[in-house]
């Protein structure tokens, strides 16, 4: 789908009559209002018209604060717009173009389900941009016989298989435990490109960028280099939860298309954990570890359902680590691998934990949001970690995002739960090969890894000021900018490229 941008100028005007800004004002409050019902009825083209009205009215009477609200409300409905753009028909056709095999009564059928990616946008029904993609994830046999779906899914388990056979062949001396091993080197590139005339021709484009961090399986964080170095106003640091370089373009001062490059190199290595289990130590209730990634927050929200749930799946399990892994089979299981409404969901403040709950699937981020949760529900400490994910032969990455919970004798131990589902799409594969690849994903995890955040829902450095795209994840720029009625951090995103290949192979770390 096209996106059509504008800027909105912010104008400086000094009323010399009270009586004009104090109507400005009213009318402004008028339209903002009728802008809050509209948009609690889902009329959300009339209410973002009315933000947008409301917009320079608040403005020109100075009233900073109800113009930031304006155009925080016009870009919710932008992204909520941005996830649903097909109606029925043309989500039916979008599916039809994918799978031309598949009976059009089939696919009808589908799209009326209950669990469904669809919201009803100014009365009528709308779909997901992916429906297409979740057609064939959450219909197995049409996933299978998808041709791309099989061959990226190929690639990737042959890499997985050399891993697990190599570790397979290693002896171990009793009761060694060697975390870390096999690193792989890789030099990362990003970019953002935007032409000149989809900017304001003032204001401050605020642009925060991400980049590797220093965190248990990565190391060597270096060759950090931004360009132009001159909108740097806060350097990276690499020891940080998240890793972010902040940027602020004068864009009265941009004279040609907006350019900046971000490179770097990191190590990063695979994770093998040899635990036992009645030697996992015991947690310390009061440690600020444990109540932060023992609390219900965010996107790892635990409701009462959740726990409920949890409660199920370990029943009188006691011990932490034999209960995650009860809640690993139980996603990996039972959730399926679907594109998320991400931008949605954060548009509506609907959790994504809470999502995959009632629905019963999730793509990477939202399974370990709720594997995450429902670790937390039973008292297991877990976050979501992520940033990139890169297959060997691709030699590009893409974004990802995993699990890890806490123990205390050994450390952050990862899970992947979404990578785990691979299987389910090879049906070539043995019961005892597919066994053996979901084993993998509990407690190790590859080196084809990128860290940028160790957890979800980190707040940027330094803070945001206004709503940003998607605080959930920083897998890509996001940006902020007050002379921008669309939101930046949509038009950053979508002039984003980046290339993360390997450069070498490491020796073995002792």
């Amino acid at each position: 789908m096209k996106k059509v941008w504008s800027s909105v100028v912010t104008t400086v005007c000094v009323c010399c009559i009270f009586a004009t800004g104090a109507f400005a004002a009213s009318k402004a409050d008028v339209l903002y209002t009728d802008a809050q019902r509209l948009e609690k009825v889902a009329q959300y083209t009339e209410a973002a018209d009315s933000y947008k009205k409301a917009l320079p009215l608040y403005e020109k009477d100075g009233n900073g604060v109800k113009a930031a609200r304006c155009r925080a409300g016009f870009r919710r409905i932008h992204k909520i717009k941005i996830d649903y753009p097909y109606t029925e028909e043309q989500a039916k056709e979008a599916i039809r173009k994918q799978f031309p095999k598949v009976p059009t009564e089939r696919i009808v059928a589908w799209l009326k389900g209950s669990n469904v990616e669809r919201l009803v946008i100014d009365g009528t029904p709308h779909y997901f941009y992916s429906i297409d993609r979740n057609f064939a994830f959450r219909n197995y046999d049409v996933g299978r016989s998808c041709e791309p779906i099989h061959r990226k899914y190929t690639t990737y388990y042959k890499i997985i298989r050399a891993l697990i056979e190599r570790n397979a062949r290693e002896v171990l001396p009793e009761g060694a435990v060697f975390p870390y091993k096999n690193p792989a080197v890789y030099r990362g590139k990003w970019s953002i490109t935007v032409r000149h005339s989809e900017l304001p021709r003032n204001g401050i484009l605020k642009i925060w960028m991400p980049l590797p961090i220093l965190v248990g399986p990565q190391s060597d964080v270096r060759d950090i280099s931004i360009s132009p170095a001159a909108y740097v106003k806060l350097p990276a640091r690499t020891d940080a939860d998240i890793g972010l370089v902040y940027l602020e373009v004068p864009l009265e001062e941009l004279e040609d298309d907006l350019a900046i490059t971000a490179s770097f190199s990191f190590t990063h290595y695979e994770q093998r954990f040899v635990i036992d289990p009645n030697n996992i130590g015991s947690y310390d209730k009061n440690d600020d570890l444990y109540r932060t990634y023992t609390a219900s927050r965010g996107n790892t929200t635990i409701t009462e359902a959740i726990r409920k749930q949890a409660k199920t799946i370990v029943g009188n399990e006691k011990n932490p680590y034999r209960a995650a892994r009860k809640i690993y089979d139980f996603v990996v299981s039972r959730v399926y691998y679907s594109i998320m409404p991400h931008y949605s969901l954060n548009a509506r403040n609907y959790p994504e934990s809470v999502y995959v709950h009632r629905q019963g699937y999730g793509d990477c981020g939202a399974q370990s949001s709720y594997f995450c949760a429902l670790c937390r529900a039973v008292g297991i400490p877990a976050r979501s970690t992520g940033g990139y994910q890169m297959v060997e032969t691709t030699g590009i990455g893409s974004g990802h995002f995993w699990a890890q919970f806490y123990l205390p004798n050994y450390g952050w131990i990862p899970v992947d739960t979404s990578i785990a589902q691979l299987p389910d799409y090879l049906p070539e594969l043995s019961d005892t090969e597919s066994a053996q690849y979901k084993d993998y994903f509990f407690a190790n995890l590859d080196p084809y890894r990128l860290v940028i955040q160790k957890d979800i829902d980190l707040p940027l450095t330094p803070p945001a000021t206004e709503p940003i795209m998607l605080p959930m994840a920083i897998q890509n720029a996001e940006a902020l900018c007050d002379t921008m009625l669309e939101h930046p951090g949509a038009l950053v995103s979508e002039n984003w490229k980046y290339e993360i290949r390997p450069i070498e192979e490491g020796s073995r770390r002792e």
